[in-house]
């Protein structure tokens, strides 16, 4: 488990998706449970990140605008 959470693009080929999540950056049980308790840009943020298999990430806003309830449905995600 370590090995591939250090190098996850070392290991990449043994994990399995269903051929209908290919081409969505969240699989679709995961969006709809994530839609429900998210607005549209938070939302939109999840999608973006989740879909970026590199690089980095900013979320930024005016406090209560619920940047950590994003983050934390990013590390669900």
């Amino acid at each position: 488990f370590l090995p591939a959470l250090l190098d996850p693009r070392a290991h990449a080929a043994h994990v399995s998706v269903p051929s209908a999540w290919a081409d969505d950056a969240l699989p679709p049980p995961l969006r709809a449970a994530l839609a429900a308790s998210l607005n549209a840009a938070q939302l939109a943020a999840v999608e973006a990140v989740a879909g970026e298999a590199e690089g980095v990430s900013l979320i930024q806003g005016p406090p209560g605008t619920g940047k950590s309830t994003t983050i934390a449905a990013l590390l669900a995600a």
